[in-house]
């Protein structure tokens, strides 16, 4: 489902690619680009024609596959001069790195009816389409908190199922912004329960081996990816980043930033 605006006979189009991101086509001018004051390159605002502003922090009620939802839009890329996204929620660190400490997501019988490529989202926990983050909870550190954006369609009840069929499945709670969210709450592994505090050093190498493993299957990444070069320390991730940000790093230096703990975690209710 796609919202289309007329703004002096151009059209503007919003098409959601996920739960969290929209992406915004014109067939006008974008005559401003306004930029924040702190941070280089971060758009706050766009303004096309003269007339369309859109604006961080402002809001759109879209169609999203069976309902009407809104997405807050916090952050906007360009992509080309007439095609921007605008996303509600950046992917944070605890997703990528422990969210796989979870393992691939059990199917039910159901799902594995469905093609490979669904499916296959679906052992991912649906991280392209439905789901919003992971978060630690800070009340207690060894439960993840998977906060998805709800939908009537067949293929999300489906996720539910699995998820409350994952060995480690507490309970599932619903969360209320503009409209409904639902977060899971998995108990992490025992056998990486003590990563978590490594992760929240932002000591990144000194996973162990088995989580290494199974970051880069969950992301389907190999030896070439920035991940596995965070992941192992690689000279030559440490040297771009030297080049990039114009200071000398320590050879034992961690090569991903530390996490910021108000991006990765979420109160316990």
């Amino acid at each position: 489902m796609k919202l289309v605006k007329e703004v002096n006979g151009k059209k503007i189009t919003l098409t959601p690619l996920n739960s969290s991101t929209l992406k915004l086509e014109t067939e006008g001018v974008v005559t401003d680009i306004e930029y924040s004051d702190t941070l280089a390159k971060e758009i706050t605002s766009i303004t096309i024609n003269d007339d369309y502003r859109v604006t961080r922090h402002g809001a759109f009620t879209i169609p999203f596959e069976d309902r009407e939802v809104t997405y807050e839009i916090n952050y906007i890329h360009q992509v080309n001069d007439q095609e921007f996204t605008l996303c509600s929620e950046l992917r944070n660190r605890t997703t990528l790195y422990l969210l796989p400490a979870l393992g691939l997501l059990p199917l039910t019988p159901a799902v594995k009816e469905l093609n490979k490529t669904t499916q296959d989202e679906m052992k991912r926990y649906c991280i392209n389409t439905y789901l919003i983050n992971a978060y630690i909870s800070n009340k207690r550190y060894s439960v993840l908190e998977l906060v998805y954006r709800f939908s009537n369609h067949s293929t999300y009840k489906l996720l539910e199922e699995c998820l409350m069929q994952h060995p480690g499945f507490i309970k599932a709670v619903d969360r209320y912004r503009y409209d409904d969210f639902v977060s899971f709450k998995i108990e992490i592994p025992k056998e990486h329960k003590i990563e978590v505090a490594t992760f929240l050093r932002g000591l990144y190498s000194e996973f162990s081996s088995s989580l290494k493993v199974k970051i880069l299957k969950f992301h389907k990444l190999g030896k070439h990816s920035k991940m596995y070069k965070v992941l192992y320390q690689k000279e030559d991730l440490r040297q771009y980043l030297e080049e990039d940000l114009g200071v000398k790093l320590a050879a034992d230096s961690q090569l991903d930033s530390k996490p910021d703990t108000n991006q990765e975690f979420i109160e316990l209710l």
